[in-house]
């Protein structure tokens, strides 16, 4: 049989905009079809020469910003149209179209609520996306983690298993 599709992007994946001298890489997910609360994860790999506190620094300014003023009309057209583009390139995918509506029957929604997405994408108002960063993306709910590359050597005993306090790679 042929291989299996290649995997869909997340349920939600959109870039927030924060590009600049500190960023090479940002983006942001949350899985909005989970049954309880979720996370809202930012990901980001810092440019040549930014520390891990100047990018902390940057992202938590966005944040702000974000939380003070509206995004403007383009700034939430732009995203919008990036969500419905993931939604409708999920529909690529026979297996995906199958576990969307498992997952929408698993939580409760009933399968006919995923025809509603793109509809409610749509009806989001950029005075909501302000209500929304006020509540959720507070000081007491932030988690940093750091990923820090181990050693890509690896020095095998006899055994042929790592000695200890010898670091690994995958």
């Amino acid at each position: 049989p042929p291989p299996p599709p290649p995997p869909p992007p997340p349920p939600f994946q959109a870039e927030d905009g924060i590009r600049d001298e500190c960023t090479s890489l940002v983006g942001s997910v949350m899985f909005i079809r989970d049954r309880h609360d979720s996370l809202f994860t930012i990901s980001a790999l810092p440019s040549n020469g930014t520390s891990m506190d100047d990018l902390e620094v940057a992202i938590i300014a966005q944040i702000k910003a974000l939380q003070d003023e509206r995004p403007t009309e383009d700034e939430l057209a732009r995203v919008k149209a990036q969500v419905v583009a993931s939604s409708v390139f999920e529909q690529d995918s026979s297996f995906y179209q199958a576990m969307k509506i498992g997952i929408m029957e698993t939580v409760g929604l009933g399968w006919k609520t995923k025809d509603e997405y793109v509809d409610r994408i749509n009806a989001v108002t950029a005075e909501q996306v302000q209500q929304v960063a006020r509540k959720y993306f507070v000081e007491d709910h932030l988690t940093v983690a750091e990923l820090i590359p181990q050693s890509t050597e690896v020095q095998l005993s006899s055994s042929g298993s790592m000695k200890p306090g010898e670091t690994h790679a995958h």
